[in-house]
């Protein structure tokens, strides 16, 4: 690496440790920006550049047609713009260089689609694959539990442990089940659990098959959710190593997705989260409850949910729109259809 080199990555990593530890970023957040980075450190050595004397028309052309020619999508390459704003706007604030010619980068526009959720038909056939008799089952059905009934991101369900759950005896006198997660920028919240999610939960705590796993680390707690499948020898599968990844979750639902013969575009946690938000949208809870059961930081996040919930609109677009008001072609086959349902 060239001297230009070692001090293009010894400014981004100070510029990361602010991040982290100056700013409170999550260390997820701050490996995403070092892994971009990465690109641009990678930009600067080809082009003989280092970080002090870049010039605004090269992070134009780093962020532009570079990651462009790199076959980056614009919805990638604004991260990577994001990165690149904020250390140009460290370095100018540290006074390490006496301008920010990043101030006026821009992000690309992209069409934003709405997401691929797993229908209530789809969710039903699913949580019946898990085998009950088997503590993997049992495992899994819990775990689609979690997703289902309480709408948590991948990352959350993952990072349970047995802290996490907060049993507590309701006036009604039933008992409860309350999460409490830490998900996306390492935010904690507090996520209650319906009836049929708690029970899951009590049916894979009280499995024989769980105190086989030595699940204890800090703080005298344990991993929730063990990972079955030992890719590590025996002596060292203990602790954070029994924890099930995000990726054993993610294969967990492709497989069991796969053996009811759901579409492909739903296999992953996200589309049962987006089932979650979608089902509260359906049921007109308000839409600042919406946004605090899911976690979301900003409420426009929170109202994509409005528009994916079309089962009561399209029942009023039926009930209202001008061509169900009148005679068609096709109205006796309906109300014929309407007859046979009411038999």
């Amino acid at each position: 690496m060239t001297e230009y080199g070692v001090k293009n990555r010894d400014l981004i990593d100070k510029w990361l440790d602010f991040k982290l530890i100056d700013q409170g970023k999550s260390k997820t957040t701050v490996s995403k920006y070092r892994v971009n980075l990465e690109k641009f450190i990678d930009y600067l050595e080809s082009s003989k550049l280092s970080v002090l004397s870049v010039t605004r028309d090269n992070l134009k052309e780093f962020c532009g047609m570079h990651l462009f020619k790199l076959g980056l999508s614009p919805r990638t390459r604004t991260t990577f713009v994001s990165a690149v704003k904020g250390l140009f706007k460290w370095l100018y604030a540290e006074g390490i260089r006496s301008d920010n010619p990043g101030y006026d980068l821009v992000h690309p526009e992209y069409g934003k689609r709405l997401p691929r959720v797993m229908q209530l038909d789809h969710a039903k056939k699913l949580i019946k694959v898990p085998d009950m008799n088997t503590f993997m089952g049992v495992r899994d059905a819990a775990i689609l539990g979690v997703l289902m009934g309480c709408g948590l991101r991948v990352s959350g369900v993952s990072g349970l442990n047995r802290s996490s759950l907060i049993f507590q005896d309701m006036d009604n006198g039933y008992e409860s089940l309350f999460l409490r997660v830490i998900e996306k920028g390492d935010k904690e919240r507090i996520a209650p659990a319906p009836a049929e999610t708690m029970l899951l939960m009590r049916a894979y705590l009280g499995h024989p098959e769980l105190s086989d796993y030595d699940r204890s680390i800090n703080n005298d707690d344990q991993v929730l959710f063990v990972a079955t499948n030992r890719n590590i020898p025996p002596c060292d599968f203990h602790g954070e190593a029994t924890r099930l990844g995000v990726g054993g979750i993610f294969r967990m639902i492709k497989r069991h997705g796969e053996a009811c013969g759901l579409p492909g575009d739903v296999l992953h946690p996200h589309a049962l989260r987006h089932m979650f938000g979608m089902e509260l949208a359906e049921s007109d809870v308000d839409i600042k409850e919406i946004q605090l059961l899911m976690g979301h930081a900003h409420i426009s996040t929170t109202t994509i949910y409005l528009h994916l919930a079309m089962r009561k609109l399209a029942k009023k677009v039926q009930d209202s729109s001008p061509i169900s008001k009148i005679d068609t072609p096709v109205t006796p086959f309906l109300n014929d259809l309407k007859s046979k349902k009411r038999k």
